[in-house]
């Protein structure tokens, strides 16, 4: 019923999403360069959102992960490139590039792998690393879901609040009232009250650190697998042996040389703005310092 795409324009691929949670959604790529995502019901259906593409979409893939709780799509097209968006087709990052035309995909959500052909008559194999992102604090436990979202889950309350950040989230971090969500391209902080321990309504700061004006030349290796902490009042990151301090607006104030690559941190309370650290490192050795460290 209807038409999908804009103007009518005759459909190219088309799949549902396979969540349990999502199972009414339907995608549709179209070869107008667009791709509409539709509502489906038993007797009717309903467009929630069409967007642009620059290339025509060959074939899209749903797929999700129970274990993760991650659902996502994927696109595959004339630009010889295999696109991740998440469940309500936000644009995340390119999975692979080929030298010509994608025409097929498929993925298993379970595995986080996708298989794709090419024009040429190839068959390539994708393996993703869709892995958790979690932190935890106390009784305040923040993980990732859909790639896109925070989840934060009071575990004595069985409280729960849901953040859209509508990029692929890479890393978290909790401490008391703050939550450090690192995205693609930046670096947001969000907190609740600082008087109530209970307080579920996170709020985001003004500041942002932005990924490539902060770090330069290395904002490629303070990507999603590096280690990051959250305090009162600063944000650290740990690359290779160097333990960087900076401000929510993305000063850095102060750089500790270890004597070995830093593998753990952990913050260890004190007051604002003078927190302990503990860092684990992987000699085996340990670290123990403050915040305020002159050194």
């Amino acid at each position: 019923q209807g038409t999908p795409g804009q103007g009518g324009a005759t459909p190219g691929a088309a799949a549902v999403s396979s969540a349990a949670e999502t199972s009414d959604l339907l995608a549709v790529g179209c070869w107008d360069k667009t791709y509409s995502l539709y509502r489906v019901q038993s007797t009717s259906h309903k467009l929630q959102t069409v967007k642009q593409l620059d290339y025509y979409p060959c074939s899209i893939s749903y797929s999700s992960n129970t274990m993760s709780k991650t659902s996502y799509l994927i696109i595959a097209g004339s630009n010889k490139k295999a696109t991740l968006y998440n469940k309500e087709g936000a644009r995340l990052t390119e999975l692979t590039a080929r030298d010509s035309w994608l025409w097929c995909c498929d993925c298993n959500g379970e595995l986080d792998v996708a298989v794709l052909g090419t024009h040429h008559g190839y068959i390539d194999y994708l393996a993703m690393d869709m892995g958790s992102v979690h932190a935890v604090f106390r009784d305040r436990y923040a993980y990732r879901e859909n790639l896109t979202e925070v989840i934060v889950h009071h575990l004595l309350t069985d409280k729960k609040v849901r953040i859209k950040c509508k990029d692929l989230i890479q890393n978290l971090s909790l401490y008391r009232n703050k939550l450090a969500v690192q995205l693609s391209d930046r670096i947001c902080v969000y907190e609740s009250s600082a008087d109530n321990t209970e307080d579920m309504h996170f709020r985001i700061r003004p500041e942002k650190i932005m990924i490539k004006d902060t770090f330069g030349s290395d904002a490629d290796r303070h990507g999603g697998g590096n280690l990051m902490a959250i305090c009162t009042q600063h944000l650290l990151f740990c690359r290779g042996k160097a333990v960087e301090l900076y401000t929510f607006d993305g000063l850095r104030q102060k750089v500790w040389q270890m004597e070995a690559p830093v593998t753990c941190i952990k913050v260890d309370g004190g007051l604002d703005g003078k927190e302990g650290l503990l860092l684990g490192l992987q000699s085996g050795g340990g670290f123990k310092g403050f915040v305020d460290n002159p050194f």
